[in-house]
């Protein structure tokens, strides 16, 4: 569990060509990363598939 202070704290910054994406996640978990802002962030996939395709480049 993330306080609510600090949820909004998070920093994603990919290192060495890293990157982060969510796959499949629950309700309960994608209604918090809305409410803090992070979805606009972290790109969020239906399915596995859909995150591990290669994505356009930014």
């Amino acid at each position: 569990m993330v306080p609510d202070s600090g949820a909004g704290q998070v920093v994603v910054r990919p290192t060495c060509g890293g990157w982060l994406r969510l796959a499949h996640t629950p309700t309960p978990v994608l209604d918090l990363l809305r409410i803090v802002g992070l979805d606009t962030i972290i790109p969020l996939h239906p399915t596995l598939d859909d995150a591990l395709a290669p994505q356009p480049a930014t």
